[in-house]
């Protein structure tokens, strides 16, 4: 990808992301579906999202979420694209993604706030959108769990958990009621 090409899609990217945020349906609460576990308690919510021993907390079914989302996330392969870009075009890039990610964060943490939703859960949401964002610059088509992220978002509702054996299972979806 050419400078341009690069910094014209990290642009949209951050323009498509802050816009999500930005949208009435962002955090409403008001997400269905047939295929999640949808919760409606704030402390289940961080639980989920952010306990390492929620299978010991919660039982063995439960999966650490942050580990998932590392895990698809898969820095490795997201940083092997960067790595592509020329080396003058990659110092230019760290400091765009660095500019992005923070513009992207300002935002997120300014509408969580005001619709009141934890701190710990907000770090989670900032996590989803830092490996959104990479995957959205670098990739045409998003993977199938990263799209099933970006609707839940696009819904109301933010993923937090899951229940099952990874990949096999339910994402748990929390359902924010202020």
């Amino acid at each position: 990808m050419s400078e341009l090409e690069i910094f014209t899609k990290m642009d949209k990217v951050v323009s498509d992301l802050i816009n999500l945020i930005q949208s009435e349906n962002f955090l409403d609460g008001m997400y269905i579906d047939s295929k999640s576990i949808i919760i409606n308690d704030t402390e289940d919510a961080i639980t989920f999202a952010t306990d390492q021993d929620v299978d010991y907390v919660k039982g063995k079914e439960y999966q650490y979420w942050t580990h998932i989302i590392e895990m698809q996330g898969d820095g490795a392969y997201l940083h092997d694209f960067e790595l592509e870009l020329p080396q003058d075009v990659y110092e230019k890039y760290q400091d765009k993604r660095s500019q992005s990610y923070e513009r992207i964060n300002k935002v997120l943490f300014e509408i969580a706030d005001n619709k009141k939703i934890d701190e710990d859960l907000q770090n989670c949401l900032s996590g989803e959108f830092f490996y959104l964002f990479k995957y959205l610059v670098f990739v045409d088509a998003l993977p199938e769990f990263w799209e099933n992220i970006l609707n839940i978002l696009k819904k109301g509702g933010m993923p937090c958990g899951w229940k099952g054996e990874f990949p096999k299972g339910q994402m748990i979806v929390y359902n924010h009621k202020d």
